[in-house]
């Protein structure tokens, strides 16, 4: 409240110290001040009392101010009910000041902002009627009936596009679970390339040990042969040294 009064302008002395136990003045002064965000030419017609209690009533302020209260401000028994009152107008124009230095449009705003704009749009307009005389609001109740009326049947409309969207979603969900997935199928597949892989594995394995038993006997059959040709020609030396012996023998007879 202190903020709010700083920072808006209240020509009048204002701390927590005289928040704690303000005079009827202070009061006033305060009220008065609030309700000009309002009404820049606002002012008490009749008593401080009944013009109070008559524009919180007007306001739509859901709790009862006394009569006795307003008699005396400043007591540790009414004060704190008339500070309340005091905050909950300060939140009707600190609210009315958002919206309207965000330029907010009515269908931009969320469902709750938008029932507060309505209502608070409603309360500024009967609150002017009431200014001017007028205590009979059957048209402007009317027009607010209306107003919600019509914000709730495009709620109405979004819930049941909602739910047919919602519908369409559990149709999909319940076809997904009928049918088998596609990570499940792929799963599969993986196991299947993982038996293949390590059949190819062992198909290796074994033609490679094929491979080195073959070499080792291709060896052995290399070696064998050069055994036998080296046997062959010891064979062919001797039956020459045969053939010249013989030769020799019959040359000497």
């Amino acid at each position: 409240l202190i903020c709010y009064l700083s920072e808006h302008g209240f020509d009048h002395a204002i701390s927590p110290k005289l928040l704690s136990n303000p005079t009827s003045k202070d009061f006033q002064h305060i009220l008065i001040f609030l309700l000009r965000q309002i009404d820049p030419s606002y002012s008490f017609q009749t008593r401080l009392e009944d013009d109070v209690r008559a524009v919180y009533k007007q306001l739509g302020y859901p709790f009862p101010i006394s009569k006795s209260s307003l008699h005396a401000v400043g007591s540790p028994h009414t004060w704190p009910a008339l500070l309340g009152a005091l905050a909950w107008l300060l939140e009707l124009l600190t609210y009315d000041e958002a919206a309207s230095n965000k330029q907010l449009e009515s269908e931009e705003l969320d469902a709750e902002a938008q029932g507060n704009r309505i209502f608070f749009d409603y309360l500024e307009r009967t609150y002017d009627s009431f200014l001017g005389g007028d205590d009979n609001f059957e048209e402007l109740d009317q027009e607010l009936v209306e107003s919600f009326e019509v914000k709730n049947q495009l709620v109405r409309e979004e819930i049941e596009s909602f739910e047919v969207e919602n519908a369409k979603l559990e149709e999909q969900v319940a076809k997904i679970r009928v049918s088998e997935s596609p990570l499940v199928a792929l799963r599969a597949r993986e196991k299947d390339l993982e038996a293949n892989l390590d059949k190819f594995r062992k198909l290796i394995e074994e033609l490679e040990n094929y491979r080195t038993k073959t070499a080792a006997r291709v060896q052995e059959k290399k070696e064998e042969v050069l055994s036998r040709e080296k046997d062959l020609k010891q064979n062919a030396a001797d039956i020459e040294k045969l053939k010249v012996a013989i030769a020799q023998q019959e040359s000497d007879a």
